[in-house]
């Protein structure tokens, strides 16, 4: 699961600027939301692991550039 969301996570952080732009954000949400429902992950806890995993991500391109 981790390579998938890495996957996604490549994939919509490849917009310049993408951290910036809600739309772009958010489609990423759905996305990790429907892989995490897609391996069992409850409801309640998709918007906290999806926090937990754009954190790192976040600082990490921010800083790599």
């Amino acid at each position: 699961m981790a390579k998938e969301i890495q996957i996604l996570v490549g994939n919509k952080s490849k917009y310049t600027d993408w951290t910036n732009r809600q739309y772009v954000k958010d489609e990423l949400h759905a996305d990790v939301a429907k892989l995490l429902k897609k391996n069992g992950y409850p409801p309640k806890s998709i918007d906290v692991v999806y926090n937990e995993i754009m954190k790192p991500v976040e600082n990490y391109k921010q800083y790599a550039e």
